[in-house]
């Protein structure tokens, strides 16, 4: 696996903890991206031991997620993360904007992208906030 794509889903499993938990539709998610992405039997096990109990780290986004676009595209799929169970928690709300701080995407254009997701997903669920 390239490691932009690991990064990525590296960064999208530290989201999924935000709210203190990884449910079952998440780790499918991660699931059929790892398929998409062809990983390899070791990616998918280190991945999967990643959604087995929560960070101990933070995650340095800048640093992972180079490019401008990559960095609009990572939040883009965190905010998906953190609302598509339906609910936005102020744990998720927190690291969004840590997230989007960290990738120096400014406040405007974050809530921009977060607005954006957040029409696309109530379109299939019912979206609930803290």
């Amino acid at each position: 696996m390239k490691k932009n794509a690991k990064n990525l889903l590296k960064g999208i499993i530290h989201m999924m903890w935000a709210d203190g938990s990884i449910d079952d539709y998440e780790r499918e998610l991660v699931g059929r991206m790892m398929v998409e992405l062809k990983c390899s039997h070791d990616d998918i096990q280190k991945m999967s031991e990643m959604m087995k109990t929560p960070p101990t780290e933070e995650f340095n986004f800048k640093n992972e997620i180079v490019t401008p676009a990559e960095r609009e595209e990572f939040y883009r799929l965190a905010a998906a993360m953190a609302v598509v169970d339906g609910h936005l928690a102020a744990s998720e709300k927190e690291l969004l904007n840590k997230i989007a701080a960290n990738l120096e995407i400014n406040k405007d254009k974050a809530q921009e992208i977060l607005e954006s997701v957040k029409e696309q997903i109530s379109s299939v669920t019912t979206l609930r906030e803290d």
